[in-house]
């Protein structure tokens, strides 16, 4: 079930986007990567506004992406079958230690973000806006909670309820102190992964066997880290079940400008000024939208190539690409101030466009990210298994507890199994797959 649509108190006027023609003191120069700039509108505000800091353009375009996707939440959506299609996005800014300001420009997001709904005069309006933040590393189980359904009343109206859902923002600065391999995070890349589908409803059983219900799910994710971090400290685990395909993945490896110390823009939009618009989006772009008919005429004739690329599915990256373009459309359409339902050819082309540097300057990172951890770790599974030749699944998780973890294990177990390198044995049956049952056996069959 939907959040309530209801007829939201609207801005009068249309905000006009920024344009840095009109900056008398243009302190910068142009980057390369400005050619992939969408049209004017918050977005691009939102870059002029942080040229004054070392942070690239791409940087500021994401993390402005993500914020108006948490703007939007429930409240816009695509007409889809077989549900709608929701805008959220997961981001990750990657670049080396102490360069491209990754934390500075997650960090003035966020801000205004987090107060984007004080320019909201109704008062249910205005509770329903506030965003919920996660900015600390959690277990799943905390994370589950920490998202619970909630039910607010404005003041002073004690029969007004309002419900704001299983709606949340996770913000980390440092991915890898949220994904690391700690024990207790095992279970959180799986989480997110479900979580990422936007179900109406939701459930999670926790280790004392309570059932936690979530309703209308909502996960927007921004997170930075290094390229070293992304491989070595995020678990096996990030790297499979179709996590690194709902993240999009934006890299920089190099500096683009130098800031001796951080400049404001004159004549840019204010940290309020910005936060009032971004209010206006919350406001006026709501309900179902859908892609005009040019658009959809393009999207179609890219779909089709794009189609047969995706059977080899050889880049696990590029497995949800089209939707991920499809939701980006949208918030391109958002970020325009503009009226109407439609999402137009140029939005979609802004979209496009946007995708494919994104994802071209990404290719290099996430083709190496987890492969030397991945051979290490199936070669020394192997080498375990080839020397027991026989071996039980419970002899086995103990005797590698701090090798690798029971994911890590089944993994490989079930990719070797496939390689007809090893059986899968079960009550002496031969099995496919692992079960997971601990009085399965593993028996070596393959090459010395």
């Amino acid at each position: 079930m939907r959040l309530n649509k209801k007829t939201l108190a609207r801005v009068s006027h249309e905000p006009v986007a920024f344009d840095e023609i009109n900056i008398k003191d243009k302190f910068w120069q142009d980057e390369d990567w400005d050619c992939n700039m969408p049209s004017p509108g918050f977005i691009t505000d939102f870059v002029l506004a942080t040229r004054g800091i070392e942070s690239p353009s791409k940087f500021s375009i994401w993390v402005a992406i993500n914020m108006i996707s948490s703007v939007l939440r429930r409240y816009a959506w695509i007409d889809w079958v077989p549900k709608a299609l929701y805008s959220n996005f997961y981001v990750c800014l990657i670049a080396p230690p102490r360069i491209c300001a990754k934390g500075t420009v997650i960090n003035w997001g966020m801000r205004i973000l987090g107060k984007y709904h004080t320019f909201i005069s109704d008062p249910e309006r205005h509770l329903e806006a506030i965003v919920r933040f996660i900015r600390n590393k959690a277990t799943p189980e905390k994370l589950v909670i920490e998202m619970l359904p909630q039910v607010l009343r404005p003041k002073g109206n004690s029969r007004v309820q309002v419900d704001k859902g299983s709606q949340v923002s996770i913000v980390v600065p440092e991915l890898a102190t949220f994904l690391g391999k700690q024990t207790y995070n095992e279970g959180i890349i799986d989480l997110l992964t479900n979580l990422y589908d936007c179900e109406d409803e939701w459930t999670y059983s926790t280790k004392k066997e309570d059932v936690l219900r979530l309703r209308n799910v909502f996960v927007t994710f921004l997170g930075g880290t290094t390229a070293d971090a992304l491989s070595s400290s995020i678990p096996f685990s990030a790297f499979g079940g179709g996590f690194m395909s709902r993240m999009v993945a934006v890299v920089q490896d190099r500096p683009t400008r130098s800031r001796p110390k951080p400049l404001q823009v004159a004549g840019g939009p204010s940290d309020e000024e910005l936060a009032r618009r971004l209010a206006w989006i919350g406001q006026n772009v709501v309900g179902a939208y859908q892609l005009s008919e040019e658009a959809d005429l393009a999207y179609c004739a890219w779909y089709d190539k794009f189609f047969l690329e995706r059977i080899d599915f050889s880049n696990k990256q590029m497995a949800r690409y089209d939707n991920i373009l499809l939701k980006l459309a949208l918030i391109i359409r958002a970020s325009r101030y503009a009226e109407g339902r439609n999402i137009e050819l140029q939005d979609y082309e802004d979209a496009k466009r946007l995708m494919e540097a994104t994802y071209k300057d990404n290719k290099k990172v996430i083709e190496g990210v987890g492969a030397p951890q991945i051979v290490k770790l199936r070669s020394t599974i192997e080498g375990y298994l080839f020397k027991k030749k026989e071996v039980r699944r419970r002899t086995a998780l103990m005797a590698g507890s701090n090798r690798w973890s029971v994911d890590q294990f089944d993994r490989v177990i079930d990719r070797l199994c496939q390689e007809d390198q090893v059986q899968i044995l079960l009550n002496d049956k031969i099995r496919r797959r692992s079960v997971k049952d601990s009085k399965e056996v593993y028996k070596w069959v393959g090459h010395e």
